[in-house]
């Protein structure tokens, strides 16, 4: 009897040992992770709702998003919102690495997450007022849309149980701390030095997900690294108001060269790139109609200085209605996002201004020189009498050839002279000074 127990203890205890007998508390554990390192755009929206997709259709225990941004899109940032707060799967948003930041919209995103973290060395905040609604911007309008930001930005905060006062002020006052202070402040829930760092402590952690109470089982778990396609990165990484200019500029220069000298080809195809480069990020970024208006007037400007000689004048006009269009190019009420003036578009339009001064120059200069064709190539031309020549007629020898000529003083056989004029096949010289060549 006690050998019979024996034996069904062992098989007993060797079909809870398989794999089949293992308990849901044993089953290998996922976290899907994503890094959103750039602006918040409708590219990293995209992104970010399929991976929560993907995530929940793995059984995941969490999805993880490694955050940096300087801002982006209203839209996207309350898309990106939007999803965070119906995902059928926990999102850890996480601001790494040191240095980072959760800026303006990433600051509704980090506040947004079943699980708020920072590494060591990043700051949150900075939530400048976005238009969430439909209505323009613009003098009583834009208190109106400050409050209207502020209340969704303490409605996403109580949602989550943390600090709604701060997220206003957020907003209002367009603070910036760091992560010890958001931790003091109850703004984020964790600390962690890295990624392993961070599911090791909330593992066990409880949170509400679609008004169900879940428990987090992260520690020792396997992280899947989800990423964007290729055309996806691409647009993500344009999808910045400075990258977008630099694209535009580029993209002048290109055609400008291809344009002032036909028949090189690569200058106008690169350019034709970077244009469609600058195009597709416009669709990413929302942008100010008015501001295109100036934008296309001063290239408008800058090509008229190459059939008209205004001595620089309309290139200079030109350059100047050019930097305010795109300085004002992507400063709209929809997005945080701005074109840096003294790092980026100053050095760039100075570029393009030296290199477009130099074609303008070369140009204007050889449309004021006289003609150097045909017969006028002749005029200044130095040459040799062959006989003595005065008002009445005469022969000279001028670069090769034989030719009649005509002097108002007299000169004699075998000097230098100089041409003056050509007219009906006859020069008109005039004896070479001393010296002159």
């Amino acid at each position: 009897m006690t050998r019979r127990v024996a034996v069904v203890a062992i098989f007993l205890g060797t079909l809870l040992g398989s794999p089949a007998g293992l308990s849901v508390a044993d089953a290998p554990r996922v976290v899907r992770r994503i890094v959103i390192d750039g602006t918040i755009n409708p590219t990293a929206a995209t992104f970010l709702r399929t991976s929560i997709r993907e995530a929940s259709a793995e059984d995941a225990e969490a999805l993880l998003v490694e955050l940096n941004t300087p801002g982006g899109v209203a839209g996207s940032m309350q898309e990106s919102v939007r999803q965070i707060l119906n995902s059928p799967v926990p999102v850890v948003v996480y601001v790494t690495p040191r240095g980072a930041r959760a800026a303006s919209a990433g600051t509704f995103i980090l506040l947004a997450a079943h699980v708020a973290a920072m590494a060591p060395g990043t700051q949150v905040g900075a939530a400048r007022s976005m238009q969430v609604g439909e209505a323009e911007v613009g003098g009583s309008t834009r208190k109106e849309d400050e409050k209207e930001t502020a209340a969704f930005m303490e409605s996403i905060a109580k949602q989550r149980g943390r600090n709604a006062d701060w997220a206003a002020k957020a907003v209002r006052q367009s603070l910036l701390i760091t992560e010890d202070a958001a931790l003091k402040l109850h703004v984020i829930d964790v600390v962690a030095s890295d990624a392993r760092e961070l599911l090791d402590r909330i593992d066990g952690r409880r949170v509400r997900v679609m008004g169900a109470e879940r428990e987090l089982r992260t520690r020792g778990a396997s992280v899947i690294t989800g990423q964007m396609g290729f055309a996806d990165r691409l647009i993500d990484a344009i999808s910045h108001p400075n990258v977008a200019v630099l694209l535009f500029l580029a993209a002048l220069l290109g055609l400008y060269v291809e344009f002032t000298h036909p028949g090189l080809v690569f200058p106008g195809l690169l350019g034709g790139v970077f244009l469609h480069l600058f195009f597709l990020a416009t669709e990413a970024i929302p942008y100010n109609a008015t501001a295109f208006v100036l934008v296309a007037l001063g290239i408008v400007l800058l090509v008229a200085e190459l059939f008209v000689t205004s001595f620089g004048f309309l290139f200079a006009g030109g350059i100047v209605l050019l930097t305010f269009g795109l300085l004002l190019l992507f400063d709209t009420p929809h997005s945080d996002l701005r074109v840096s003036f003294g790092s980026i578009l100053f050095p760039a339009i100075l570029a393009v201004s030296i290199f477009g001064g130099i074609v303008v120059y070369n140009v204007t200069r050889s449309r004021l020189a006289p003609p150097r064709m045909g017969l006028a190539m002749l005029v200044g031309a130095m040459g040799v009498a062959r006989s003595e020549v005065s008002e009445q007629g005469g022969k000279v020898f001028v670069e090769g050839e034989w030719w009649n000529a005509v002097s108002d003083e007299p000169v004699r056989a075998d000097e230098r002279v100089v041409v003056m004029a050509v007219k009906d096949m006859v020069l008109k010289v005039r004896g070479a000074q001393e010296g002159e060549t």
